[in-house]
């Protein structure tokens, strides 16, 4: 089940108030599908106001942060206020990533186009020709599909392009200790950040917010959804 688009106009207007009550219908709701095996994933101001609403609620769930070795110096000062909050590292230093794998510029969805572009193996001739050209096997045309022709000089631009550094450096380590310690993560996604998160919402599986879209809305201003 998607989010409809205008389900998602409707939550980003309401008020403070009701984004706070939908919020914790939200966290509550998470919790009790894992059974409590849950953390917050914390990192800069989105992470800490989710990571507040859910410990207004669950107070004993840990905060899990990746130093990556590129945190402003006044952000690690605040993470060490943090009570319960649990460290990691990726296994590579930032120079080794972007060394082996290459840069991420303009955005990690082009970084992504870039790189296939830039690297033929074989089996991605339809990919990089949807890349390029915007039509896919079938013939059909996806414009957003197709990497913007002002970036197409990137492709033979002499360094190497990649999408995989925010994985590498902060997502596997995060992974690892999910698998490790067998817990899930609350994230502090918002779709006004990027397409790509936009994106994110429009697919997440929200079976666990049913019932919110049918609460009665106008206490928040905002009219009823139905």
């Amino acid at each position: 089940m998607q989010r409809t688009n205008w389900e998602l106009r409707q939550l980003q207007s309401l008020s403070l108030e009701g984004k706070i009550f939908f919020s914790l219908r939200r966290i509550k709701s998470w919790y009790d599908e894992n059974h409590g095996n849950v953390y917050c994933s914390v990192s800069g101001k989105d992470s800490m106001v989710l990571l507040n609403l859910v410990r207004s609620e669950y107070p004993e769930v840990p905060a899990v942060t990746v130093n990556t070795g590129m945190e402003h110096p006044e952000n690690i000062k605040h993470l060490k206020t943090i009570k319960n909050l649990i460290w990691l590292k990726p296994e590579k230093k930032i120079h080794e990533v972007l060394n082996e794998s290459g840069y991420p510029i303009i955005s990690k969805i082009n970084s992504r186009k870039l790189y296939t572009l830039q690297n033929r193996t074989g089996k991605n001739e339809a990919t990089r020709n949807l890349y390029l050209t915007g039509y896919n096997q079938k013939g059909e045309f996806h414009s957003a599909s197709m990497l913007p022709p002002k970036y197409h000089d990137f492709i033979d631009a002499g360094f190497k392009i990649s999408h995989k550094c925010c994985d590498i450096m902060k997502k596997d380590p995060l992974h690892k200790f999910e698998k490790e310690f067998k817990l899930k993560a609350y994230v502090a996604t918002m779709a006004a950040d990027s397409d790509g998160r936009k994106k994110i919402i429009y697919n997440m599986d929200v079976r666990l917010e049913e019932k919110m879209v049918t609460v009665d809305q106008s206490q928040f201003g905002q009219s009823r959804i139905s």
